[in-house]
């Protein structure tokens, strides 16, 4: 279409108008009219406003959904990287369990939260896992360290009892036959 019909055909104004407005115009007013020049032959009652070319609500609207919806994606990504690194950290240390303490893990988890598996759980739940697993193997290492301490001390004293024995047991084992005699 040329430059010449993209005007508004009233006399004087001659505004230039887009192909969509032409459309409308020439469908409703039978002639190329501009928002302006639509007011003023449509009559107050009838009149609409027209937004310029730039953001309408209805685009900013979008737009705004749009950024919410961005806000959204990026914290559900955060949300889930954070996920993934309780999740990572908890089964490192299930995994660094003995079998019998995996065991009871499963069985706690089960008994807890009502599943066989980190994943159904939301990540505040799996903060809680984490923590709580951290505390159960902390305590877990602190019993084996105390065992291991008694158990060192046992054997200690099992071979400063057996070094004692042997020195008595030398004391009164004497070989006569080897002595020699005195005069």
């Amino acid at each position: 279409m040329s430059e010449e019909k993209l005007k508004c055909s009233t006399e004087g104004c001659g505004a230039t108008i887009t192909q969509k407005v032409y459309d409308y115009s020439v469908n409703k007013f039978k002639r190329p009219l501009c928002f302006p020049c639509q007011d003023k032959i449509r009559g107050k009652e009838d009149s609409w406003t027209y937004d310029p070319p730039g953001e309408s609500e209805e685009e900013k609207d979008i737009v705004d959904v749009s950024e919410a919806s961005e806000e959204k994606t990026q914290e559900d990504v955060s949300e889930k990287t954070e996920a993934r690194k309780v999740d990572n950290e908890t089964i490192r240390l299930v995994t660094d369990m003995s079998p019998q303490d995996k065991k009871e893990f499963y069985a706690w988890l089960k008994q807890a939260y009502g599943v066989d598996d980190l994943e159904p759980l939301n990540i505040e739940q799996k903060r809680e896992v984490l923590e709580q697993t951290k505390t159960a193997v902390a305590k877990r290492e602190e019993e084996k360290g105390e065992g291991a301490v008694k158990q060192d001390a046992e054997v200690k004293q099992e071979e400063d009892t057996k070094q004692l024995a042997q020195q008595e047991e030398k004391k009164i084992k004497i070989d006569w036959d080897n002595i020699p005699m005195q005069v």
